[in-house]
């Protein structure tokens, strides 16, 4: 049972990460910002764009 419902919900947020990314408009992006951190120092992170202002143009 529970294996069935950890499927579900995974299954439902994938879906709702297609939807969700099928109306993203990436033009709409206007300043971005990247975030690395250094592997020399033992850390293990992925590279992260991001838009620096809060509000997007639609």
């Amino acid at each position: 049972m529970w294996a069935f419902l950890c499927l579900y919900f995974l299954h439902q947020f994938a879906l709702q990460m297609g939807v969700a990314r099928d109306a993203d408009d990436p033009n709409s992006l206007t300043n971005q910002g990247v975030d690395e951190t250094s592997t020399n120092k033992g850390h293990h992170y992925v590279t992260v764009p991001f838009q620096l202002f809060l509000i997007r143009h639609a």
